[in-house]
Formats: C-alpha cells, structure tokens, sequence
C-alpha cells in the first residue's frame, strides 16, 4: 500500500506490527493511519483508537476482511472502514475524500 501512496505523491511508512507503529507514531508526524485490524502483535483497532486518543486531528482508516470488524470499529468510535479486498481506487477516493491534498505528504 505504501507504495501506492508514494507513486500518488504522498510519503508514507509502512509497519508490520503494534509496537513498531506505536513507535513509529511516537518519533514522528503523521495526519493519516491506515490500521488493518489482523497484526501480528495486536489489535489495529485497538491501535487505531490509542493514535486518534494520542492525536484527536489524526485521520484512521480501519481495515479488515472481516466485515465483523465494521461493526467493532463503529463501537470504538472509528467511522472510516475499507473492506478488504479492495480496489486501490477505493483506497485513493477515500484519502482524497478527507479533504487531504494529494501533494501533501502525509508525513514531513
């Protein structure tokens, strides 16, 4: 996916892990999180509330196969959710639709 984001202009990093986007989050600035919910380590929605707690402007983008996983994010108080498997046009327009400029990098 990040490298999707970068040919459309935006920086990105990918992590593989909880812990590593945790730390990753900590040492750096970020407007976007796209947190799939199956992690080696954790949850991705339990990720995605402890960023948007960490920073309430932060846009977070749940994504899962499991469409239970649509519901468990809406009663975390997550409202953007992409089902997998899904097109990268889904993925884009619905970057483009949080007002984000695509030349905008998601991270300086």
């Amino acid at each position: 996916m990040w490298r999707c984001l970068s040919m459309w202009g935006w920086g990105a990093d990918e992590c593989h892990s909880v812990s590593e986007a945790l730390g990753r989050f900590k040492n750096g600035e970020y407007d976007l999180a796209l947190c799939d919910v199956d992690l080696p380590d954790g949850n991705g929605i339990i990720l995605a509330k402890a960023l948007s707690k960490a920073k309430p402007s932060l846009r977070v983008v749940v994504i899962s196969g499991n469409p239970m996983n649509a519901e468990h994010a809406r009663e975390a108080g997550l409202t953007r959710f992409l089902r997998k498997p899904f097109e990268l046009d889904a993925l884009k327009a619905l970057i483009d639709s949080q007002q984000y400029s695509i030349n905008k990098p998601l991270r300086q």
